[in-house]
């Protein structure tokens, strides 16, 4: 019987478009940022920004350092980062607040603090609350030095939620995410982009 859910962020519950933020750092001067932003696994510098290893002041330092314009600001810098990610569609924020009160929801996300940030700020733009206000607990891997796929932030998570996996569904729009999950006894739902938020969730409660 599922008890608890875990959400990923980006891809699931708030839609990404990656092509628009590459455009903008072509405009700052960055022909190649493709090469470190991926959806699903981050390389370089990003992934180590993701994983809390260096702070937004070192991460942007790093993306004036590929540029072929120094003096791009912090702000520029955030505006083109935060164009990846769309505001978490109003279907999704009504379907969580059902759930939440059938479900203990959590957070588990790959993510770091520019873009944390700016979907807080938009959801209580849009909503006129926190967004955190929706999950027990927030797990993100900038916050907790570790990322999915690893097994030891899905252990680190459970751990703290005082959560059983068997008891868990952990939807994620990852592939390698959804195995390492899998692996630890978590009932799973590899979500697909194209298709509705709601159906999916619903078919993988109701098959869980």
């Amino acid at each position: 019987m599922i008890k608890n859910i875990f959400f990923d962020m980006g891809g699931v519950l708030v839609p990404l478009n990656k092509e628009r933020t590459l455009n903008a750092f072509r405009s700052l001067g960055i022909e190649k940022f493709a090469d470190y932003l991926n959806p699903y696994l981050q390389k370089g510098f990003f992934a180590r920004f993701e994983n809390g290893d260096i702070s937004a002041g070192q991460f942007r330092d790093c993306v004036r350092e590929i540029s072929s314009d120094n003096n791009i600001t912090d702000e520029q810098i955030d505006n083109a980062l935060n164009l990846f990610l769309d505001p978490l569609p109003a279907e999704r924020e009504a379907m969580l607040r059902e759930l939440k009160e059938e479900y203990r929801l959590y957070l588990l996300s790959n993510n770091n603090p520019i873009s944390f940030t700016h979907i807080n700020k938009e959801f209580e733009q849009n909503y006129g609350y926190q967004f955190k206000e929706l999950f027990i607990e927030m797990f993100c891997s900038y916050k907790m030095n570790m990322s999915k796929p690893s097994e030891k932030i899905f252990l680190k998570a459970l751990s703290i939620a005082g959560a059983n996996s068997g008891e868990t569904l952990f939807i994620d729009d990852s592939p390698a995410n959804i195995e390492a999950a899998a692996g630890l006894g978590f009932i799973t739902c590899l979500y697909d982009v194209e298709k509705p938020f709601t159906e999916q969730v619903r078919r993988a409660l109701a098959n869980g």
